[in-house]
């Protein structure tokens, strides 16, 4: 097989992009397909990566990075950007030319593919790069946003979709389970609809103890995105098929106020804590349920926290 630098690029990001989400296999190449690594290292016209990455993400990246590195001799030259400012960053690529905009492989956002397939910034995934490195993928929780135009430009690694997180040992209590069915005649598993949920936040919530139902990430410039997915919950878009707007039915205006009304039962530092300090809070143990991006899941093959998915 013979990689020109377009290729190994490509391919080289499907196998290093693909790998976060199970990062502790990753480490010792359990997931990695080893003929595939020996074809880019033998072929390989460049032996060095520019990788532009988040602040928040190093610390999964790097056993990555020493994997790759020991199994083709490519060296990785890690770049790091603002969490919210990587897609304008990558752009800029686009208009400035240097040294100093050059990269290789980039970890944006998956919202943000359009933007930069349009800015030609990215390139699509060749056809045999794509099959190559899609063997493992076909079971991801989200891949809908690797596409644009029917075309794959990327790989999901954590999943930029929002997950619950749910406090095991309260959970699964035996003296909550029996006070939680006391009170509501319903057995305390996870929840299955918002309302359960909400429920189980007001059961939780002892603020003079200093235990808080939840500590969803509510800050101002996420917090939308906890009320699509009630929405969702609803069987609502913001938008109906024929995009006429859906946010004025009742459904919609209930789902507002069922977010509102669970406000209460959330820790007061919620609104203003970004992503870091949203799962600092949680993992201090005093707050039952988390709202918030998936990817922080993988903080729990490192901490020894007790948790729920």
């Amino acid at each position: 097989m013979n990689w020109n630098r377009r290729q190994l690029l490509l391919a080289s990001g499907g196998a290093f992009l693909s790998l976060p989400a199970w990062v502790k296999s990753a480490t010792d190449g359990k997931n990695i397909d080893q003929k595939f690594i020996r074809d880019i290292a033998d072929s390989a016209k460049t032996k060095d990566l520019t990788v532009i990455y988040p602040k928040g993400c190093l610390a999964n990246l790097k056993p990555i990075i020493q994997q790759f590195s020991k199994l083709t001799s490519v060296q990785v030259k890690l770049k790091e950007v603002g969490f919210n400012d990587i897609t304008n960053h990558l752009l800029k690529t686009r208009l400035i030319k240097g040294r100093d905009n050059h990269f290789d492989i980039a970890i944006p956002p998956s919202f943000s593919i359009p933007d930069l397939a349009e800015a030609d910034v990215i390139q699509e995934f060749d056809n045999d790069v794509s099959k190559m490195s899609l063997q493992d993928y076909e079971t991801s929780l989200y891949s809908l946003g690797d596409y644009y135009a029917d075309k794959l430009f990327g790989l999901q690694t954590s999943g930029d979709a929002y997950m619950l997180f749910l406090r095991k040992s309260w959970l699964l209590d035996k003296k909550n389970q029996d006070r939680y069915r006391q009170k509501f005649q319903r057995n305390l598993e996870i929840p299955q609809t918002w309302e359960e949920l909400d429920r189980q936040l007001a059961f939780f919530h002892k603020p003079s103890k200093n235990q808080y139902g939840g500590c969803f990430f509510r800050h101002k410039l996420y917090m939308h995105w906890e009320y699509w997915i009630r929405l969702h919950g609803k069987g609502l878009y913001p938008c109906s098929a024929d995009l006429r707007p859906q946010l004025t039915v009742d459904s919609s205006v209930t789902a507002l106020e069922e977010m509102k009304s669970a406000t209460r039962f959330l820790h007061p530092s919620c609104q203003r804590n970004g992503p870091y300090e949203n799962f600092s809070l949680f993992n201090q143990g005093n707050c039952y349920a988390n709202l918030s991006w998936g990817g922080w899941s993988e903080i729990f093959l490192f901490a020894k926290v007790e948790h729920q998915r």
